[in-house]
C-alpha cells in the first residue's frame, strides 16, 4: 500500500525551484510544462526545431542570398537548434520562430519542405494521404506538420500536442486545463521584464501570489490600477495542495494549483501583470518605493505596495526531518492524514493547530501521540479539553523529539518503547517500505529517551510569516507578523502607501478564504489612499 506521501523536487538551472508534497498527477503536469515552457524561453529549445519553410522565410526577408541553402542548413541543424538561434541573432539581430519536432512518418511529408517555392503546391497534392486511408499517426503527423508550417491559418498553442494524443480533459473535469473562453489556464500569464518596466513607476506593486495577493491584483486592476503581481511561478501554500479545496466557497473538487491559476488568468484578463520573480530587497524610505528582483536583476519602482508574501510552517531543525519529509514528515494532517489511516501518528505543538491536527487524525489512525515540551497545553480551552478526553489521543508533556529515524531497507523490524497508549501495536507505517519509521523522544523534567514507532509525524509548531524583506522598515509583531494593531479596521501598516494582507498579516486565521477578502480591502484601501493622496494623479 501506500506508505507515504512523496516529496517532489524540480531543479532548473541547477536550482531547485520547486519541492512539495501532496500533489495529483495534473499538478506534476502543470508544472513540468511551466519549467519547460520556461526553459524554451531562456533558449533550451527543447524539442524544438526551426523548419526549412521557417528559414526559407527568414532569409527571404534577411539575406536572399542565403534562400537556396534553406533546407540544407535545416537539416545540419535539426539537432541543434539553440546554436542556429544563437548564430542567426548574431548575425542578423533576428531568428526564425522555432516548431515542436515531429517524427517524419512519410518520406513525402519531408520534401514538403525541401522543394523550391514554385513547386510547394505540386509536392503537396503529390503526397497527398486519403482521408480514409490514413491511420491515426499519420493523420497526427500530417496535422503537426501544418500547424507548424501555418497551413489554413491554423496556429499552433499551448496544449494542443496533448490535445492530438488524446490527453485533453473532459468538458465536466472541475479542473479541465481550459479556462470559460477556451484558453489555456496554464498558458503563459507571466510578462517579461521589458513589459512592466514600460510603466515604471507603477502605481501599486503587489508582492506575493497566493489568494491574498491575487485578489488584491484583481481588485486593484478592476480600480484601473494597473497593478504589478511579483511572485515566483511556483510556490504557495494554497499551490502545495495537491488534494481538492473544498472549503473555498464558490469551489468544488478543484485542486489548490488549478485554483491559483484561474486566480492568475482572471487578474491577467482584469489588467494585472504578473512578473515571475522574487523580490531580495525592498527600499521603503522614500517613494517611489524600490524593489529588487531576483532573477532579471531588475529594480522597479511603484506609488505603493501591498504586502502579500504569507506564511511558512515552521519546522523543528532535528535530524531526520527534511529527509523525511514526504516520507512520513508533514505540517498537514488535512493534507496527509488519509496515508496513515489505521496507523500510529505523532504530533508535536500545543497550541491550536497541534489540537486540530490531532483530532483530524484520531478519527483515521489507530492512535495519535502528541508532544508538547510545556506542561501544559496553549490551546483554546474548548479544543486542549477535546483532546484530553480523546481515547484515541495521549498527550506526553514536557516532551521534545531528538531526531527522526527511517527504514531504507524495506525490512519491518519495529519496536515501540511506550508512550503510544494503544497505538504502539500497530507499529505505524502499514508495511515494509521506505519512509518514517521511529520518532526519538526525550523528556525534559526527566531527561529520559524513548523510540516510539510512528507511521507519520506532523509538525504544528507555528508559522513563519515571510516579513524578512521588511525588517527595520515597517512596524512589525514580536512574532514577526505585519504589526496591524494600529491601522484600525484597514489593511494599512506603519509606513503610508504600504499595505499588508493574508498570512503575513494574519497569525489567527490563515484560510485562503479569509486571504483573499483582505486581498481585496488592500486594493481598495491602496486606491483609497492613491486618491487621497494625489500621488499617482
Amino acid at each position: 500500500g501506500v506508505r507515504a506521501m512523496p516529496t517532489f523536487q524540480f531543479h532548473s538551472g541547477g536550482k531547485l525551484r520547486a519541492s512539495f508534497s501532496g500533489a495529483d498527477s495534473r499538478r506534476l503536469k502543470a508544472i513540468s510544462a511551466d519549467l519547460a515552457a520556461e526553459a524554451a524561453r531562456a533558449g533550451t529549445f527543447l524539442n524544438q526545431e526551426v523548419t526549412a519553410r521557417a528559414l526559407r522565410q527568414f532569409y527571404q526577408e534577411h539575406d536572399v542570398s542565403k534562400v537556396a541553402d534553406a533546407a540544407r542548413l535545416a537539416q545540419e541543424y535539426n539537432k541543434s537548434t539553440a546554436l542556429l538561434i544563437r548564430v542567426l541573432k548574431t548575425k542578423y539581430g533576428a531568428a526564425p520562430p522555432t516548431s515542436t519536432r515531429r517524427p517524419i512518418v512519410d518520406s513525402d511529408i519531408r520534401k514538403h519542405d525541401e522543394v523550391a517555392n514554385d513547386g510547394v503546391e505540386r509536392a503537396r497534392n503529390a503526397s497527398a494521404i486519403s482521408l480514409g486511408e490514413a491511420s491515426v499517426a499519420q493523420l497526427k503527423a500530417a496535422l503537426r506538420q501544418r500547424l507548424a508550417s501555418g497551413g489554413g491559418g491554423a496556429k499552433l498553442v499551448s496544449g494542443s500536442e496533448h490535445e492530438l494524443d488524446g490527453d485533453s480533459q473532459s468538458a465536466g473535469d472541475p479542473d479541465a486545463t481550459e479556462d470559460d473562453d477556451g484558453g489555456s489556464l496554464f498558458s503563459d500569464v507571466f510578462a517579461t521584464s521589458a513589459q512592466f518596466r514600460a510603466n515604471s513607476p507603477a502605481k501599486v506593486v503587489v508582492l506575493g501570489g497566493g489568494p491574498a495577493g491575487l485578489s488584491a491584483a484583481l481588485y486593484a486592476a478592476r480600480a484601473g490600477l494597473k497593478p504589478v503581481v511579483v511572485a515566483p511561478r511556483l510556490g504557495g501554500q494554497l499551490e502545495a495542495k495537491g488534494v481538492d479545496v473544498e472549503n473555498y466557497p464558490g469551489v468544488d473538487g478543484s485542486t489548490g494549483p488549478f485554483l491559483v491559476a484561474r486566480m492568475r488568468r482572471q487578474a491577467v484578463r482584469a489588467g494585472a501583470t504578473l512578473v515571475a520573480d522574487a523580490a531580495i530587497s525592498v527600499d521603503l524610505a522614500r517613494s517611489p518605493f524600490e524593489i529588487a528582483l531576483n532573477e532579471s536583476g531588475t529594480r522597479m519602482h511603484t506609488l505603493s505596495m501591498i504586502i502579500a508574501t504569507g506564511a511558512n510552517s515552521r519546522w523543528l531543525g532535528v535530524p531526520g526531518e527534511m529527509q523525511f519529509r514526504g516520507q512520513g514528515v508533514s505540517s498537514c494532517a488535512t493534507c496527509d492524514g488519509f496515508l496513515y489511516r489505521g496507523q500510529h501518528a505523532l504530533v508535536i505543538g500545543g497550541g491550536d493547530t497541534a489540537m486540530e491536527e490531532a483530532l483530524v487524525l484520531a478519527r483515521t489512525c489507530s492512535h495519535v501521540t502528541l508532544v508538547h515540551r510545556g506542561t501544559k497545553l496553549r490551546a483554546s480551552k474548548t479544543l486542549a479539553e477535546r483532546v484530553l478526553a480523546h481515547t484515541a489521543i495521549s498527550v506526553l508533556f514536557s516532551t521534545v523529539v531528538e531526531k527522526f529515524e527511517g527504514d531504507d531497507t524495506g525490512d519491518d523490524q519495529r519496536s515501540d518503547d511506550g508512550g503510544g497508549g494503544g497505538g504502539g501495536g500497530d507499529g505505524g507505517g502499514g508495511g515494509g517500505g521506505r519512509g518514517l519509521t521511529h520518532a526519538h523522544l526525550v523528556s525534559t523534567a526527566s531527561g529520559e529517551r524513548r523510540r516510539l514507532a510512528i507511521a507519520a509525524a506532523f509538525v504544528a509548531i507555528g508559522h513563519e510569516p515571510n516579513t524578512a524583506l521588511f525588517a527595520g522598515q515597517i512596524e512589525l509583531r514580536s512574532d514577526k507578523y505585519v504589526n496591524m494593531n494600529s491601522s484600525g479596521r484597514s489593511t494599512r501598516t506603519s509606513v503610508p502607501g504600504i499595505f499588508a494582507c493574508g498570512d503575513v498579516a494574519d497569525p489567527t486565521y490563515r484560510q485562503a478564504v479569509t486571504s483573499a477578502g483582505s486581498g481585496a480591502a488592500a486594493a481598495l484601501d491602496a486606491e483609497r489612499w492613491l486618491s487621497e493622496t494625489g500621488v499617482a494623479d
